[in-house]
């Protein structure tokens, strides 16, 4: 026990003689005369304290929480690795006579042709084509709709980087 002692001792003796030299040029700054932000513990608000505080407080979380759920719904639907079916069929198409939106489903009917290519048979709405190409584009889906008479055609990209990256820019687009 006495020798650890002398050796600590021994060794805070020799560091404490060590001075730092260096050849570079030394930059002298004055200390910092406050006026500085003062660093305050941040302190975390609980229901309870922020129910005290406001009387709305309970409409304002119930009405953050359905915008949660929306927006959870709206992820898992149009930012997949994988398209699916599922995110065109939920696509809001605006009809032009009265521009009430429909989903795509309610006009059509969406054929899987090979797993890297889907088909929309728009014979029975053909005059509201131009309508849904431009839902497409402006869905965020990465896809580019290809038109041959009255059916579109809609090739999923394959899963690369530029995919999810591509992917990850839309999902900003829609926060």
């Amino acid at each position: 026990m006495f020798l650890s002692l002398a050796l600590r001792r021994i060794v805070t003796l020799q560091q404490s003689q060590i001075h730092s030299f260096s050849t570079s040029i030394v930059l002298f700054k004055g200390k910092n005369a406050g006026g500085g932000e003062s660093k305050s513990s941040k302190r975390i608000l609980s229901d309870a304290d922020l129910s005290a505080t406001s009387n709305q407080w309970p409409l304002l979380k119930t009405q953050y929480d359905k915008f949660l759920i929306e927006l959870r719904e709206l992820y898992s639907k149009q930012i997949q690795l994988r398209t699916s079916s599922l995110a065109f069929e939920e696509l809001s198409v605006t009809i032009p006579p009265n521009k009430k939106a429909h989903q795509l489903k309610e006009l059509t009917q969406i054929i899987q042709k090979s797993p890297q290519m889907f088909m929309i048979d728009m014979a029975r709405h053909a005059q509201y084509i131009p309508n849904v190409l431009e839902a497409i584009q402006k869905s965020g889906l990465n896809i580019n709709p290809q038109q041959d008479g009255t059916t579109i055609f809609l090739p999923t990209p394959k899963v690369t980087r530029e995919h999810r990256e591509e992917l990850a820019k839309n999902a900003k687009k829609l926060a």
